[in-house]
């Protein structure tokens, strides 16, 4: 007879110190997150890029629309009294020139250059051709790339009245005072102006006893009135010095009288 006795199997509670046995489950390995697909930064560029467009597209279409709806020029009417190409000088005009001032024929076109601001600033290019009111008068002024310097352009609409406008469409209707300084009756800024420099621009004016509307490119751009004038006009051309000399390039004028 053996002299041990046979041991019953204990219980795990009994085995793992009175604690339940608890069966634990090893964990799984995060998963790693899914990539992009290779390439996919470029959508943000690309969707960008038709942003860009879709804005530039917008904005012609609004060009279109707003030249669409821009106010017409008034047609041209009356007898036409004056017309010249402005290339050759056919003796209708009177060339005030100075050390200061000086204006000339070229093969270009009526070249009206001033050298810095003074009193009594006259056109250096006038008509000698009288012209009853009203009437109108078209000319045309070539860019700043064919200039040799800043495009400031001066069309005398009487001797005491003128229109001056720049290269960048900025315009200033003037009178002259008794103390020989110009004055600014009315100024603005024209969309309708080519401010490429390298286009010329059309001016179109409509002229009374009262007053007379401005037309650039075809479309209207300004009126004025409040001015008194009677009989005959005197019409001249010219350029206005600023920091720097002015000049200004004319062809193709053409005067029309509307009595």
């Amino acid at each position: 007879m053996n002299n041990y006795s046979q041991q019953q199997p204990q219980p795990y509670a009994q085995m793992y110190g009175g604690q339940p046995y608890v069966m634990i489950q090893p964990q799984r390995p995060p998963v790693p997150p899914a990539e992009s697909p290779a390439g996919s930064g470029k959508f943000i560029p690309l969707i960008l890029s038709i942003i860009s467009i879709t804005v530039t597209i917008a904005a012609i279409a609004l060009a279109i629309y707003g030249s669409s709806q821009a106010i017409k020029a008034p047609a041209i009417s009356g007898t036409q009294i004056y017309s010249s190409s402005l290339l050759v000088n056919d003796g209708a005009w009177n060339f005030h020139s100075t050390a200061n001032s000086q204006c000339a024929f070229s093969s270009q076109g009526l070249d009206a250059t001033m050298q810095q601001t003074a009193q009594f600033d006259m056109a250096s290019c006038n008509l000698t051709l009288p012209i009853a009111l009203p009437y109108q008068l078209k000319v045309t002024i070539q860019p700043q790339n064919v200039l040799s310097n800043n495009l400031n352009a001066a069309v005398y609409l009487s001797q005491n009245v003128r229109f001056v406008i720049s290269s960048q469409g900025t315009y200033d209707i003037e009178e002259l005072s008794s103390q020989g300084d110009w004055i600014s009756l009315h100024g603005g800024s024209s969309i309708q102006w080519y401010t490429s420099g390298v286009e010329a621009n059309t001016l179109q004016f409509d002229v009374s006893n009262n007053g007379f509307s401005i037309a650039i490119n075809g479309a209207e751009t300004d009126h004025f009135t409040g001015w008194s004038l009677s009989g005959a006009s005197t019409i001249g051309l010219g350029a206005v010095a600023g920091a720097n000399p002015g000049e200004a390039l004319f062809t193709n004028l053409a005067v029309y009288s509307q009595n």
